[in-house]
């Protein structure tokens, strides 16, 4: 299993503080398969290619793949071991090699990759033993170019960046490119239920405050169940359809970002992006007079495109 060795620093609900959802799991995958999660400190990245030097945002990532680039001498040391294979005159002592080819990495398997062809019995057993321990997966990347795969473009060359910075729950760490096979990122999806209770209601200037902060851009989704009662009427998030005040539905679960915008009605559902940055806040459109009674629940979720 691999290791945490840091995790995503996340705003805590503790204390009634504001909640902002994890949009992404950035994990930085190293050559041991120990794993470091963690916010990337490097706006960008430089890399140089076919076409010239260039700089990807680190916004636009959704993926890093490390080329591996094996010193002359250690090519060297694994295209002769592949050629003694090939001769099976002394399979014994390829075998007692394996390990010092196990030290070489994953660069050897791209060389080995190449090689299994026409191999059979116990040379074949012998290198498909190595194949399994170097690149257990097929798509273990081990190619010599560094790849970016943005989410518009993917492109190969040279990352120009020695190391890497990360924001983990143990403070920042430095990770060498070398040290690195891959950078992984992952969307995340935040999703939490809220009661809006008949004690929050607009006339009263009264706010259900999610106390969840969002961004402007980011893609969110709400749900609205539940009914009320006002003046012995009972409606959903919808309100009453005969019944209006401020060309609003009377009885409707209103919704806004931040406490200066103005309310508007939020229905059965919404699906969108965030116009503004801010936090969720509900409120439902009556008077206190009406007696108004129930409660509405909202599916409140939210992701990053």
């Amino acid at each position: 299993m691999p290791i945490i060795l840091a995790s995503l620093i996340f705003a805590a609900e503790a204390g009634g503080g504001v909640v902002e959802p994890p949009a992404e799991a950035i994990t930085f995958v190293l050559r041991d398969n120990q794993q470091i999660i963690g916010i990337p400190l490097d706006e960008k990245i430089p890399i140089r290619t076919a076409f010239g030097d260039l700089v990807v945002p680190f916004a636009e990532v959704r993926e890093i793949r490390i080329g591996v680039r094996l010193p002359s001498e250690a090519e060297a040391t694994v295209r002769a071991w592949v050629e003694a294979l090939r001769a099976k005159e002394d399979l014994d002592a390829v075998r007692a090699q394996v390990p010092a080819i196990l030290a070489i990495g994953r660069g050897a398997a791209r060389i080995l990759r190449g090689a299994g062809g026409g191999l059979e019995g116990d040379a074949e057993a012998i290198w498909q033993q190595v194949i399994d321990r170097l690149a257990p997966e097929p798509e273990t990347y081990v190619d010599e170019d560094d790849e970016i795969i943005a989410t518009r473009f993917a492109m190969r060359g040279d990352i120009q960046l020695p190391r890497f910075r990360v924001q983990g729950i143990l403070g920042v760490v430095e990770i060498p490119r070398d040290d690195l096979v891959r950078v992984r990122i992952e969307e995340m999806v935040f999703r939490k239920t809220f009661k809006i209770g008949a004690q929050f209601l607009e006339q009263t200037n009264s706010a259900f405050d999610s106390k969840v902060q969002i961004r402007r851009g980011q893609r969110i989704e709400m749900e609205a169940s539940g009914t009320i009662t006002l003046d012995g009427n009972t409606c959903g998030p919808a309100g009453l359809s005969n019944s209006r005040w401020n060309n609003d539905n009377m009885g409707a679960l209103m919704w806004r970002i931040g406490p200066s915008q103005p309310w508007k009605a939020l229905g059965t559902e919404f699906k969108g992006k965030a116009e503004l940055s801010g936090t969720i806040q509900f409120t439902i459109h009556a008077f206190e007079h009406q007696g108004v009674t129930g409660t509405f629940k909202v599916v409140f979720t939210t992701r990053k495109d």
